[in-house]
């Protein structure tokens, strides 16, 4: 049997308060900046992907 999660992460993989921050495991080069900002990019997008989507379900459902 798998040990319940207390915390939403698995107590076998890491204890608590030791999660490194994200992006933490990406190499720390001169590059980081370029890297940050693309993934700035990466998420904006993605979130306005899902606010173009969310919008045209409502507009579809308005229109029936």
């Amino acid at each position: 049997p798998t040990p319940t999660p207390t915390s939403g992460v698995p107590t076998s993989t890491t204890p608590p308060g030791d999660v490194p921050p994200p992006g933490s495991h990406l190499p720390r080069t001169g590059g980081d900046g370029a890297r940050l900002v693309i993934e700035l990019a990466l998420g904006a997008a993605a979130l306005a992907a899902g606010v173009v989507a969310v919008i045209a379900v409502r507009t579809r459902r308005r229109r029936r």
